[in-house]
Formats: C-alpha cells, structure tokens, sequence
C-alpha cells in the first residue's frame, strides 16, 4: 500500500470515535425515554448495559450501524498504523 492510502486508513480510525461519540449521545437523547423504561439510570448504578442497550431501541438500527462503522474505523486504523 502507498504511504498516502495508509495515512487515510489511520484518519478513519481518529475519525471512528468522534462519530461514536456523537452518535451515542444523540441516541441517549433520543431513547431516553426507552433506556429508562429499561431500568437505565444516568446517574446511579444500573443493571442496563449503556449504550448497548440503545440498540434494542425504537433506533437501533442506527447503533447497530454505529457499532459496525466504529469497529471498521478502528480496523483501518490498525492497517494504517502498520505502515507509519
């Protein structure tokens, strides 16, 4: 691989946990109202695994697909990595 595909595979893994960031706060917000139906609490301890109990959600779909890209990013990441 050349050094500028490297240099791009390791930007999509700083890239990866910003978007992951975002995404599962947006989603905590969106499903609030679900995660806390679950027994999620923000504050206190619980027994709801967060923020993967957000894929069961009326959105989940979106952190299935948060989960998949961010392990993608990651991934790259290691193949950029490897090169520099």
């Amino acid at each position: 691989m050349s050094g500028r595909t490297l240099m791009r595979l390791a930007d999509a893994g700083v890239i990866g946990p910003v978007v992951f960031g975002l995404t599962i706060t947006v989603l905590t917000f969106l499903e609030y109202e679900f995660m806390i139906g679950l027994g999620w609490d923000p504050i206190h301890s619980s027994d709801v695994p967060w923020p993967s109990a957000s894929a069961l959600g009326p959105l989940g779909w979106v952190q299935v697909a948060n989960f998949v890209f961010f392990g993608v990013c990651l991934i790259s990441f290691g193949f950029g990595s490897i090169g520099g």
